[in-house]
């Protein structure tokens, strides 16, 4: 008969055990959102001119300033 409690006891601990598994699963928070934080031309107007004048003022790459200072601002 001894055994047959053992058993038993080992059974409620392992349906315990499940049941808190089984409950911290079920109030986990979702992982947080990003912060999406809106760029403005502006900011990505002051940024291109930044990186011209960094560049030594080369002219013609306008478009390639503009793309570089949406990629810069846009990590943020």
């Amino acid at each position: 008969m001894a055994a047959v409690k053992k058993t038993t006891a080992k059974t409620t601990t392992a349906k315990k055990t499940q049941a808190k598994k089984t409950a911290k699963k079920a109030t986990t928070k979702a992982p947080a959102k990003k912060k999406v934080t809106k760029v403005t031309e502006e900011q990505i107007r002051a940024r291109a001119y930044e990186i011209y004048e960094e560049s030594g003022s080369q002219s013609g790459l306008d478009v390639d300033h503009w793309i570089q200072a949406e990629k810069e601002l846009s990590k943020k």
